[in-house]
């Protein structure tokens, strides 16, 4: 089991790259996509308790698809045309 380590009395930049550190040692010697994904959706959402979601989506072909994470229900399929214009608002 992986033991993740979180001091967050330390600054921003500091934390994150000691996260980075473990990161880089819970995927070590992993290639697969998907399995990587997931650990990486469960260490983001164990080392930062301010999320509610972490996660991936995949482009395929003209949308996004719902991959791994770690959350509340998500939408599996999102068209591009949605994205650009949540984008665009936002901007």
């Amino acid at each position: 089991m992986f033991n993740i380590e979180v001091d967050n009395n330390l600054p921003k930049a500091e934390l994150y790259q000691d996260l980075n550190q473990q990161l880089q040692a819970l995927l070590t010697g992993e290639t697969d996509l998907i399995c990587n994904a997931a650990q990486f959706s469960a260490f983001i959402m164990q080392s930062l308790p301010e999320l509610n979601w972490a996660g991936f989506y995949f482009a395929r072909q003209e949308e996004l698809v719902l991959g791994p994470y770690v959350g509340k229900v998500a939408c599996t399929r999102i068209p591009f045309q949605r994205v650009f214009v949540v984008l665009r608002l936002e901007a």
